[in-house]
């Protein structure tokens, strides 16, 4: 590995005589971690687990890479990778949250999803996750570990941060997982090495502030902003949270960061915690917490108009998913399933941000025959009583590829297809096969099984 000259050298004058332990961390191989789904979590993962992630309880180390792509679980969503000094996330959003009664929380950038499943861990469907990601080309990612998360009371969302300066005093917790220079993942992902430069950490400075200037009216009095990034750099980290706390804002320390390994650094009254290689077992990391002490004049919001047309009535649906406090409603044919308590919240967004998804979409009804979505088969929210075809691993594989599967016990009708008790997805069972009815896109191609 051939580090930036002038990373190095600031590093150095960062880290002093520790530097040298830094570098030869740089030069191990980065940690595997996971972390597990609270209501998923299957008899057996497979045999690599090591160790728990001290930070979080269901985060686990890995002794080596597996195939994650051949284990049907991974599809059901029963753990996300995830680098482990991001975990922290859930330790503190936690904290933050323990006396909130149903929680707005808002995770404003927030592709590829990690820590926005790490927040509706943390929810467990009481309250409402704001899911934002502006950059298109990211959003598909995102949208996919949301449905494989399952959980129906988030709302995905597509839009500059500055629609959400439209709402002040709104949200009780804000994550701003801020794009950065990407120097925590030199050891991880070397072609970060290649796309840093001093001059590329100086324009994401600027855009974090931007970020942060357009989300601090939307924090709720006495609400909390977590500030992270995966970069070392202090322009974009230290400094960035010194100039919340001159906007009315103070910082939160977590002393017991520090025995977990994180470093405090202070400038005044800031303070972040940041995560080294050689200190924590991930790669570098930094985060902060911040409190709101103001109150931002509120703004009217707009009319909502017309924009979401609710269905309360879900007669026949109930065969399929556990419709206990869920209101419905449509969108492009599709029937959604929502909490009915968060159903302003959903109307407040609609009137000033791109919704992409809310709820978990139940299915469709053609013909006068109900079909069930693909979303609902990875949902918490499914019927205990739904039919459903458990299989093997190797037949649970045929079906990722998308493949018939035989129908040995002449079952009819739509059948949840599910590996050790978790949905993959549906097909229709016909008299001597399944017809597949996994959607194309989320198919795996034969040459990433082993």
């Amino acid at each position: 590995m051939q580090l930036p000259s002038s990373f190095t050298l600031r590093m150095q004058n960062s880290l002093g005589t520790e530097y040298s332990d830094f570098e030869a961390a740089l030069h191990t191989n980065p940690p595997i971690s996971i972390h597990l789904h609270p209501r998923k979590i299957p008899s057996i993962l497979f045999p690599e687990i090591d160790s728990t992630v001290p930070w979080y309880d269901q985060g686990r180390y890995l002794t080596a890479r597996p195939n994650f792509t051949s284990d049907p679980c991974f599809h059901a969503g029963a753990y996300y990778v995830q680098e482990a000094s991001s975990m922290v996330v859930h330790f503190i959003a936690k904290s933050l949250l323990k006396d909130v009664v149903s929680p707005v929380v808002l995770d404003a950038c927030a592709a590829p999803g990690g820590k926005s499943t790490l927040l509706l861990s943390i929810l467990n469907q009481q309250g409402i996750l704001v899911s934002n990601e502006v950059i298109q080309s990211r959003v598909k990612s995102l949208l996919h570990n949301l449905i494989k998360w399952g959980y129906n009371n988030h709302v995905l969302t597509s839009s500059d941060t500055e629609k959400f300066s439209t709402i002040h005093n709104y949200f009780d917790l804000v994550l701003i997982d801020a794009p950065c220079s990407g120097e925590g993942l030199f050891r991880k992902d070397q072609d970060s090495i290649q796309e840093w430069s001093e001059h590329a950490a100086d324009l994401c400075a600027l855009r974090q502030k931007r970020i942060l200037q357009n989300i601090i009216p939307c924090v709720k009095p006495e609400g909390h902003l977590i500030y992270s990034t995966c970069t070392y750099n202090n322009l974009e980290n230290i400094e960035q949270v010194h100039e919340l706390t001159t906007r009315g804002m103070d910082c939160v320390e977590f002393e017991i960061l520090e025995k977990f390994g994180f470093t405090p650094i202070r400038k005044n009254r800031a303070i972040g915690y940041q995560a080294y290689p050689h200190k924590v077992k991930g790669e570098g990391f930094f985060i902060s917490v911040l409190k709101q002490t103001e109150i931002v004049e509120t703004k009217s919001i707009p009319a909502f108009g017309n924009k979401i047309k609710w269905n309360p009535d879900l007669t026949g649906w109930e065969k399929y998913a556990d419709l206990e406090n869920q209101t419905s409603f449509q969108h492009n044919g599709k029937y959604f399933g929502f909490p009915s308590d968060q159903i302003h919240h959903l109307e407040t967004l609609a009137s000033i941000t791109r919704i992409i998804k809310a709820g978990t979409a139940l299915g469709e009804i053609k013909h006068l025959e109900i079909l069930p979505d693909f979303e609902l088969s990875q949902s918490v929210c499914l019927s205990p009583d739904v039919q459903r075809s458990d299989l093997e691993r190797e037949t649970a594989i045929q079906y990722l590829q998308k493949n018939a599967i035989a129908n040995e016990s002449n079952l009819k009708g739509y059948q949840l297809i599910s590996y050790k008790g978790l949905g993959l997805g549906w097909a229709k069972a016909i008299p001597g096969r399944m017809n597949n009815l996994l959607p194309s896109e989320y198919k795996i191609k034969s040459q990433y099984i082993r």
